[in-house]
């Protein structure tokens, strides 16, 4: 496995790296020395991970700070019709998740207008993830997300409509997506935007990880194409900002590491290039 670091002025100060379970089947290095691990103490389940991931290349860079906030959300699947006795399962997404203080979606029965009283609010947890019971005495409902930084200014999304059906197998949905991810993953759909955003946006990118791994980049699930790859990026505030990355199957085995960075308020900056290799 590779992982490579390109950064700019904010430079890379630190990079952690884990294995679950707490063992290091690799030796890891950092410019030539050896950090953990001696390349033979491993257990034969992580020894399978380690294989599967052998030729996962992962890259992290800083991508400057000409930035574009971007919101959405929507319910698993991408679904637009949900049976009543369906738990809806909505996943935000924003650019922008270190500026944000707390979330909710706000779901309104059809006649509403996003200016009334909303019929309920449910709050999202820190994985972008919602839950609610889909009303029974209505057959249309839209909803929003509503995000709010620790001054209590907030963004929201544009709403989007869901219809209820009693019949299961008349509920909608895209069976190909990753458990968890929106279909809208990468686009945005804010309505309306009050919450001010200054830093330098940060991408994380991978190609070559094998099916049955999901990466989580700084806690959030992220989408894999068909061959393996995956690109997201977040916004960071100015200063001394982690980028945790995670990449593991449902057995919880695999890599997690962690780069520091320093974002300075500044476009003029000098790269540094690092690796580190495992193997």
């Amino acid at each position: 496995m590779k992982i490579s670091f390109i950064l700019a002025s904010p430079v890379s100060t630190a990079a952690v790296i884990k294995y679950s379970p707490l063992t290091f089947p690799f030796k890891i290095s950092v410019d030539g020395q050896t950090v953990a691990g001696s390349g033979f103490d491993y257990e034969a389940a992580q020894r399978v991970s380690d294989v599967a991931l052998a030729a996962t290349d992962i890259q992290v860079r800083f991508d400057g700070l000409d930035i574009t906030p971007k919101l959405n959300i929507g319910l698993k699947n991408d679904a637009v019709t949900v049976s009543r006795n369906e738990l809806m399962v909505f996943q935000a997404y924003s650019n922008y998740q270190a500026f944000i203080q707390r979330a909710e979606v706000r779901i309104f029965n059809v006649g509403q207008t996003i200016n009334d009283r909303p019929l309920a609010v449910i709050p999202v947890d820190q994985a972008g993830i919602a839950t609610s019971r889909v009303p029974l005495d209505t057959d249309e409902i839209f909803y929003q997300l509503r995000v709010y930084d620790r001054h209590g200014r907030y963004d929201e999304t544009q709403p989007k409509t869901v219809h209820l059906v009693d019949n299961p197998q008349l509920a909608t949905g895209n069976r190909n997506l990753n458990a968890g991810v929106i279909g809208g993953y990468g686009v945005d759909r804010t309505l309306t935007r009050n919450i001010l955003i200054k830093g330098g946006a940060v991408t994380v990118n991978g190609v070559n990880v094998p099916r049955g791994y999901a990466p989580f980049i700084m806690g959030r699930a992220v989408p894999v194409d068909a061959e393996g790859k995956f690109v997201t990026q977040q916004i960071l505030p100015f200063g001394d900002q982690a980028v945790d990355v995670r990449v593991f199957n449902q057995a919880q085995q695999g890599v997690n590491f962690q780069r520091n960075v320093h974002i300075k308020d500044t476009e003029f900056f000098y790269v540094a290039l690092g690796d580190i290799t495992l193997g």
